[in-house]
């Protein structure tokens, strides 16, 4: 039962913060973020990290990232595609450098500084995502090359930390070699274009022709599920 009260208090706590975003005029995907900081171990610590809490978090950015997948237009995707590689390599680069650059003159050695410099170099799509969709951006050209940049960025962060763990020697926190886990995740993605090329038009097709009325949502939620499990296997 302290996990539904948990859970009712970030409902409650959200809503109310992110309505409070909205009337001063910025995302409510703001509020939504003080709420967690507010009630959370930074501040009150009303409540702390749990396995329940990060089961519900992650299912929430999973839908979130399929629900914006429904709504982008693949067509603009592809047009602007170029702006938004060159987008996500600046956005890459630029905090991979400065942070090692920083980090070395702070003290810290060589494999530590390109690892803070490539976890500054991660984005959040979800954050980005939820901003985009408030703002009705995801159709437009630059939600377009926002969306692009962003996803082309958290792929390039993770092969350039694949092979930064393989190169640096540090085997014994991988575990598979650097060359298996590239190939395991060209796979991943070989496998992403069939399905959605192949299969998930014939099961959405067979779920049309269920009796029940919610075989389509129900058959919605287990393609992106799927999806999402084999991403985090990979």
């Amino acid at each position: 039962m302290q996990d539904i009260g948990n859970l009712a208090l970030i409902l409650v706590t959200t809503l109310v913060l992110a309505h409070l975003s909205r009337l001063l005029n910025m995302p409510a995907v703001i509020g939504e973020l003080l709420a967690g900081i507010l009630i959370g171990p930074a501040l009150l610590g009303w409540l702390a990290p749990s396995h329940t809490i990060s089961l519900f978090a992650e299912i929430g950015v999973i839908i979130l990232m399929f629900l914006a997948g429904l709504e982008s237009d693949l067509d603009l995707l592809k047009k602007y595609f170029k702006p938004g590689m060159l987008v996500a390599m600046i956005g890459v680069i630029v905090p991979v450098a400065v942070v090692f650059v920083f980090g070395r003159s702070w003290g810290f050695n060589m494999t530590s500084s390109l690892f803070l410099g490539i976890t500054f170099a991660a984005t959040s799509v979800s954050i980005s995502v939820e901003v985009l969709k408030e703002l009705h951006a995801l159709e437009g050209r630059n939600g377009a090359t926002i969306l692009g940049a962003a996803v082309v960025d958290d792929i390039l962060t993770v092969l350039i930390l694949s092979f930064t763990v393989a190169v640096l020697g540090e085997q014994k926190t991988a575990s598979l070699p650097f060359w298996v886990q590239i190939i395991e995740q060209l796979l991943y993605f070989a496998g992403i274009y069939l399905v959605v090329r192949w299969a998930a038009p014939y099961l959405m097709g067979l779920a049309e022709k269920m009796f029940p009325s919610s075989a389509v949502t129900i058959m919605s939620l287990l393609i992106c599920l799927g999806m999402a499990y084999l991403a985090d296997l990979v």
